[in-house]
């Protein structure tokens, strides 16, 4: 991404959607051949097998209309994920460190290098680790206990499992480490020790639940599977069996730490990335084999898998549609017209920040308020600009009857701390005497403000010039602090 920023002169974010992404796929797709290559017996032509493997990259656990009528079955529409379903593909490393695991499991002499091979993803991402770590460390742990240590020796793996936390976690302690998620190791351990009889059984209840909706959302992919495979004991993988030991860790993780809303993480890019790699490499081994052709099985399969293939497609179109098409929620004008301002203003530093109503905003608790960031657009127009809300103190008492867990998140925001050194120094006045106070201090030339969101008295005199767009109401604003 950033060396084609570079080379083409683009912004940083469109390289990313525009290059890198489509790489990522490339290696996804090249992980995925290099294991036909061993096990299939080509019965279709390459060119098909890449045309169904980049279909394939849609797959993810499908859920039916019909389960928003029911409560808990409607908890399950949040459980879901393949390679294309962020903007930031912050999943895409969990499935290449995926696709290099069941590769290397192709010989079981390799499982020791397999498992340290796919340990190294907690470097590249931090929230794989708990999951994977815990899942290695049990699985060493079994092999060392049952006896099959010398038929599958795993003591380099040890050696992984026990220096790997301690070094990031060393690494993290040395250059103080802050990130965006209130996820702490104080906070955690907090968390276990303040544990009640209801606690329990809610977390109790939320592993179980977890644990249900995702065999419930992946059953109808592995009755496709199992319909096309000669035999289920073929299809009992060390590939598989990591993945159900990962996942059944990933699911604990998640109801342990609850209900911290960022640990939803150590369970739902590590599993859906490994059972998506399974399927998908099963699905294309089979269809690819001599087997299924010759077999009555192949007219009850394939109508079922294009059937469930469709209907990812359609949900994965729709997500796509929403998250890349901004003109579905701005007006082609506006948006023009903020981009002919940025590339022509000199603004030093480019900076702008955003104001919004309450009710022109929603929130659950996966949404933290560090991301609650107006004029994301702006990073498809230049890499440059940075956007800062100044809007923190409207949305205080709301997460504090509502959200209380995102408080935390509310203290690491730019304009918070602004206004607690304020407080501390003895200058502080008012909310809108800091919001114009932090736009001189930092020079910010732009404010976006949401329909319903008032700009305050202190801010009006530097407003020089605004476009406002007809389709969302919302304000763009040029100042002169």
């Amino acid at each position: 991404g950033a060396v084609g920023a570079e080379l083409f002169n683009i912004p940083a974010l469109v390289s990313l959607i525009t290059y890198a992404t489509v790489i990522l796929h490339i290696l996804y797709i090249v992980g995925i051949l290099a294991y036909l290559e061993k096990v299939s017996t080509n019965k279709l032509n390459w060119i098909v097998i890449v045309i169904i493997a980049f279909l394939l990259l849609f797959l993810q656990g499908i859920f039916l209309e019909t389960y928003r009528n029911y409560s808990f079955l409607a908890y399950s529409e949040d459980l879901h994920s393949n390679l294309l379903s962020a903007i930031v593909k912050r999943n895409a490393p969990y499935y290449l460190f995926a696709i290099l695991l069941i590769n290397m499991l192709r010989n079981p002499r390799f499982l020791q290098n397999a498992l340290i091979g796919y340990m190294m993803i907690s470097i590249a991402t931090i929230t794989a680790l708990p999951a994977v770590w815990s899942a290695t460390a049990f699985i060493v742990f079994g092999l060392i206990t049952s006896g099959y240590q010398k038929e599958y020796p795993v003591k380099h793996v040890l050696f992984f499992v026990i220096i790997l936390p301690v070094a990031i976690g060393l690494f993290n302690y040395v250059c103080g480490i802050k990130g965006l998620s209130n996820v702490t190791p104080e906070s955690m351990i907090s968390q276990i020790l303040n544990i009640s009889l209801v606690t329990l059984r809610s977390k109790l209840n939320l592993f179980i639940g977890v644990i249900f909706l995702t065999t419930l959302l992946y059953l109808p992919w592995f009755i496709v599977v199992f319909t096309m495979s000669e035999s289920i004991k073929k299809l009992i993988s060390y590939f598989l069996i990591i993945t159900i030991i990962i996942t059944l860790f990933g699911a604990f993780l998640w109801a342990l730490f609850s209900p911290n809303p960022e640990v939803f993480q150590f369970f739902v890019h590590t599993t859906f990335s490994l059972l998506n790699t399974y399927l998908i490499t099963s699905i294309l081994a089979t269809i690819t084999s001599e087997a299924i052709w010759q077999s009555k099985k192949v007219y009850i399969a394939i109508p079922l898998m294009a059937i469930l293939l469709y209907t990812n497609l359609m949900r994965g179109y729709a997500t796509q549609t929403y998250v890349y098409s901004f003109d579905n929620k701005y007006g082609y004008q506006y948006l023009k017209d903020i981009y002919d301002i940025i590339q022509s203003d000199n603004i030093n530093p480019p900076l702008a920040t955003s104001i919004y109503a309450l009710n022109d905003v929603s929130f659950n608790q996966y949404t933290s308020p560090l991301l609650m960031q107006m004029g994301d657009y702006l990073l498809l127009m230049s890499d440059r600009m940075l956007t800062y809300t100044i809007s923190n103190f409207t949305i205080h008492d709301y997460l504090a009857h509502h959200l209380p867990e995102r408080l935390k998140d509310l203290a690491l925001m730019a304009f918070t701390q602004f206004v607690n050194r304020q407080k501390a120094e003895g200058t502080f006045q008012s909310i809108a005497q800091s919001q114009a106070d932090f736009i001189r201090k930092h020079r910010i030339g732009y404010l976006i403000a949401s329909k319903s969101a008032v700009v305050p008295p202190t801010i009006q005199p530097m407003i020089t010039d605004s476009i406002v767009d007809s389709k969302s109401g919302e304000r763009f604003y040029l100042l002169k602090p």
